[in-house]
């Protein structure tokens, strides 16, 4: 899951060091209602939270 993190946060630092900004490329939306604009290292960062949530309740 830290992996996940580091990964992701670097993901991202690399986007900002050389766009400027994170660039967000995947858009979930319904007609005109756009939901959510994210990247894969959103992903990752948000799938390790998940993870550590899990462990952590299932480590009682």
């Amino acid at each position: 899951a830290y992996a996940l993190i580091c990964g992701g946060a670097l993901g991202n630092l690399i986007d900002r060091l050389w766009h400027g900004a994170v660039v967000d490329f995947i858009s979930l939306h319904a007609a005109e209602y756009y939901w959510y604009v994210f990247n894969l290292a959103d992903v990752w960062i948000t799938g390790a939270v998940i993870i550590l949530i899990d462990d952590a309740f299932r480590a009682r």
